[in-house]
């Protein structure tokens, strides 16, 4: 009996040790759920990893699709811009400082989202370098190793100010590259806020491949892949004058036209669009998107 009663006597304070211990470490794991909503509430908590988009797809803000910030731009004609408004739809305002961008810088930044999937935003992403000018159907090669270099250093200089109905941000498109010329890795940097305008339906899907088939007026038939990606399948109508001007097309309205009907004429011979159509004077264009 003095035996049992010894057994007994030890086990009840380490069960009431245990107890304390667990409902201290409740206590903790309470207070850090507090701690996280409180942050939720006050806007200083933020989701940090993009969303695993489809192998096959890559994904644009609709905010960048609609507007000139990746501009049919000429070779040698880029400008330089300071905190310029960039021309867009009704419903959301966007400024743009840094070197002009192109659609091939485009292709860069979506590719670079795209390896981002499942990252945490903020912390050093590694690449290939041989592998990603693949993944955007370029060779691999110094020349293109030089040009990815300059793609990287412009992303890496290019600010832009997005304020929507329920967004305002304020960021560079890649905050910082690394390159291993040995090795030919590239860690490239995010912006966690970029999350931001990844989330809902704040972004659209471009088909990849039919992208990259794209042969003739390229930058702009790319163009008009990312606008008419951002709106929703089916008919659609636009303004030719609009279209120009959210395209940053430089050239007279003349010369835009000519532009927009071969680019037109190359989304449907790869089936992004049909049933391309001019109106109203020619002032007006539709197509269904496929």
């Amino acid at each position: 009996m003095k035996s049992g009663q010894g057994r007994g006597g030890t086990a009840a304070p380490v069960q009431n040790a245990l107890t304390r211990q667990v409902d201290a470490l409740q206590q903790r794991q309470q207070g850090r759920q507090t701690e996280i909503q409180r942050q939720v509430d006050e806007g200083a908590a933020r989701p940090r990893q993009m969303s695993l988009f489809p192998d096959d797809a890559r994904a644009i803000p609709n905010y960048l699709a609609r507007t000139p910030l990746f501009s049919p731009v000429r070779p040698g004609r880029r400008k330089r811009r300071e905190n310029d408004l960039l021309a867009s739809p009704k419903g959301f305002e966007i400024r743009f400082s840094g070197e002009q961008l192109d659609q091939s810088d485009c292709d860069v930044f979506m590719q670079l989202v795209h390896g981002a999937r499942g990252w945490t935003l903020g912390e050093p992403i590694e690449l290939n370098r041989a592998d990603f000018l693949a993944q955007i159907g370029r060779a691999d090669g110094g020349k293109n190793y030089e040009w990815l270099g300059s793609v990287f250093r412009r992303l890496n200089g290019a600010r832009v100010h997005v304020e929507s109905e329920r967004y305002r941000v304020n960021m560079a498109l890649v905050s910082k590259t690394m390159e291993d010329k040995q090795t030919g890795v590239v860690s490239v940097v995010l912006d966690p806020d970029i999350v931001k305008m990844f989330s809902g339906s704040e972004y659209s899907l471009v088909d990849w491949q039919k992208r990259k088939m794209l042969e003739k007026r390229v930058d702009l038939a790319k163009w008009l892949h990312n606008f008419t990606s951002s709106h929703e399948a089916g008919l659609q109508r636009w303004m030719i004058s609009s279209l120009r001007e959210w395209s940053g097309y430089a050239s007279p309205l003349r010369k835009f036209r000519e532009a927009l009907t071969e680019a037109l004429a190359e989304l449907e011979r790869v089936e992004i669009l049909k049933g391309v159509a001019f109106y109203d004077r020619e002032t007006k264009v539709r197509w269904t998107r496929v």
